[in-house]
């Protein structure tokens, strides 16, 4: 069961790391944030419920924030990776802009 709250670690190809936490709910919807950006999305298990998928709107709410891929407002991130019911390790790339990647870690808290 991967539904619960989530802390996670993150860090960009450009050197850059951040936190924060996310929400994996029962209807496959991602909801987080850290203390600048705000996460929206969903996600998708394979059928042996051992890979995720996911597809994560990062809105910037914080003008003065800087994302792990520097000054950008809003983009979305394309992610896939290994899960359990305790931990994932996800990478992903930024939708409509090349050469920007990231690694996400995650440990389940509730």
């Amino acid at each position: 069961m991967v539904e619960g709250l989530w802390a996670v670690s993150f860090n960009s190809n450009l050197q850059m790391y951040g936190t924060g936490v996310l929400v994996l709910d029962s209807e496959k919807r991602v909801l987080g944030g850290d203390a600048g950006y705000y996460y929206v999305g969903k996600y998708w298990l394979t059928e042996s419920d051992a890979v995720v998928q996911a597809e994560i709107d990062v809105i910037r709410y914080e003008p003065s924030s800087i994302s792990v891929f520097g000054n950008l407002n809003n983009f979305r991130i394309m992610f896939q990776g290994q899960i359990s019911d305790k931990e994932f390790t996800c990478t992903g790339t930024v939708s409509n802009i090349e050469g920007l990647k990231i690694e996400v870690k995650g440990t389940k808290k509730v």
